[in-house]
């Protein structure tokens, strides 16, 4: 975190499926801490909406230029001396990947984009016996995705785990629809506890299902979000994750 108050000015740039840049949009705000969220808002007209038969991904491209006009002690900033004193610059750039789509309910249907979808799919139970852990490169996960559209699927559902970010990339290019659930797979018929049985499991789940959600939410593919798999003990603990989750982002179903 900074000690001191910093100017910062946001600068917007989105790419479109086309790879067509569109209008840049600069946003000015003050920062005073690391831990500090802005929200702002880009307008974009004629959206390529993502799905199954479309996977158009868009780009966007952060960049921030903040300044100070205080000493920032111990920092490794670029400093500059002007005739007000000292002044530190600093800047840096981030670029995610995106795609516009809207998953909701109606009764018992699933509505993307307001159209009617029927989920055909298979699960992924990270069986991967040979390394003890699934594969971490885009390619293999890029031929997955590949075979489950070549059987006419859409769908695949990871029981009880959740995949890396190149299975999220590799669903989001082949336009796949991800169902992804926390390592919570806790009744007596598995292993000696349940829910709840120690007192870790409600920060632990809770905090878990919120970095699920921060660290791969931009990926459009990611349409469902479970807590895990034949969960028995404290029910009140799993409601109470699936409802902090719909209020925290809602971006996906639960």
């Amino acid at each position: 975190s900074y000690m001191n108050r910093q100017q910062a000015r946001l600068t917007l740039t989105v790419t479109d499926p086309d790879g067509r840049k569109l209008q840049s949009r600069t946003y000015e705000t003050t920062l005073f801490n690391s831990g500090q969220v802005e929200h702002l808002f880009y307008g974009m007209d004629a959206i390529r909406w993502w799905d199954e038969f479309h996977p158009d991904l868009y780009r966007l491209t952060v960049s921030i230029d903040a300044h100070s006009t205080e000493t920032s002690a111990g920092k490794a900033h670029s400093l500059e001396r002007t005739s007000t004193g000292e002044v530190w610059k600093q800047t840096d750039e981030r670029t995610v990947t995106f795609g516009m789509r809207r998953i909701a309910r109606e009764g018992r249907k699933f509505l993307l984009n307001g159209k009617q979808i029927s989920l055909r799919g298979t699960t992924d139970c990270a069986i991967h016996p040979i390394t003890g852990y699934p594969p971490m490169d885009l390619e293999t996960w890029r031929n997955k995705m590949r075979i489950v559209k070549e059987y006419g699927m859409n769908h695949v559902r990871f029981h009880a785990w959740c995949p890396p970010e190149c299975a999220f990339q590799a669903a989001d290019e082949a336009g796949v629809y991800l169902s992804v659930e926390m390592p919570f797979w806790l009744n007596k018929d598995v292993c000696p506890l349940e829910a709840g049985d120690d007192p870790i499991h409600r920060p632990y789940f809770t905090q878990e299902a919120i970095t699920i959600s921060k660290t791969y939410g931009n990926n459009p593919s990611f349409l469902l979000f479970s807590n895990g798999n034949e969960i028995m003990g404290d029910f009140e603990l799993l409601e109470d994750i699936t409802v902090l989750m719909k209020g925290y982002d809602k971006r996906r179903l639960y």
